[in-house]
């Protein structure tokens, strides 16, 4: 018991003499007066076995979940593991930190970005609501949810004139560097909210899905009254995002918890201003 309840104030003072000393060999090979105890030891490896178990179980949970409830396939190797395991040893006030999970970036001009904005106008704002728009474009189009998480995804950056910086993390991005201003919603209201709903959508078909329906069915059942005028459409959204049209399951992994935080924030910001 004797090596087991060795004095604190003793053994602070042979650690910091050995650390001023330093060794001379490999610390495995030195043997020290009143070693700290194995007991101990072993415990504390006990301990770091459980965090690491821990953590390899809450990185299966996640990709788990994105499996089955999200139908976002992440592959066993995917480089999620390598995101945690990098953030384990990390403040999160620390530089590493910031480079590992990236940061989003303002898009385009701001003034460039208002007049493709004015793109997406119609005279009066139609009779159907958002959410019936919504259920007529699922019901006939039937597209998968990846296409309309990444529409979804489309929709949030063109609205906030947004791109990010990194593609391959699930870490929550940072805010834009304040050199570049501040981040700017731009109006959306009855009368542009349909045609920004279909042209991210309409990019989103074209990456994620295979099916393939004539340009005259698409307008159909979007409204839409003829085919230049859903090409001038598409090609307006292009011009919003500047091309950022790059997707993967890392990007709509992070996107989904990042806008669940974004709409319980403004769902608290409504509940304050009643």
């Amino acid at each position: 018991m004797g090596d087991i309840l060795v004095d604190r104030q003793e053994m602070k003072k042979k650690v910091e003499k050995f650390k001023a000393n330093g060794p001379s060999e490999p610390l495995d090979n030195i043997e020290l007066k009143n070693p700290f105890p194995v007991m101990l030891k072993e415990d504390m490896m006990k301990m770091a076995d459980a965090h690491k178990q821990q953590h390899h179980n809450f990185v299966q949970k996640l990709k788990s979940r994105s499996n089955e409830r999200l139908e976002i396939p992440l592959k066993q190797n995917s480089k999620i593991d390598s995101n945690f395991d990098e953030l384990a040893n990390m403040s999160l006030d620390s530089d590493d930190f910031k480079k590992v999970s990236g940061c989003y970036h303002i898009n385009i001009d701001a003034k460039l970005h208002e007049e493709l904005c004015s793109k997406f106008y119609l005279k009066k704002s139609p009779p159907m609501s958002v959410t019936k728009y919504l259920e007529r474009v699922n019901r006939l189009l039937c597209p998968s949810t990846a296409s309309l998480l990444t529409a979804a995804y489309f929709l949030f950056n063109t609205v906030f004139n947004l791109k990010p910086s990194n593609m391959t993390c699930v870490v929550p991005l940072e805010a834009p560097p304040e050199d570049e201003g501040e981040i700017q919603m731009s109006p959306v209201n009855s009368r542009n909210i349909f045609r920004l709903i279909l042209g991210c959508l309409r990019l989103s078909l074209k990456l994620i899905e295979d099916k393939n329906y004539k340009q005259r069915y698409y307008c159909k059942v979007v409204g839409m009254q003829n085919m230049p005028e859903m090409l001038r459409l598409e090609l307006a959204e292009m011009f919003m995002l500047d091309s950022h049209l790059f997707i993967n399951q890392y990007v709509l992994t992070r996107f989904i918890f990042q806008f669940k935080v974004f709409d319980h924030n403004v769902r608290l910001l409504f509940a304050s201003m009643k």
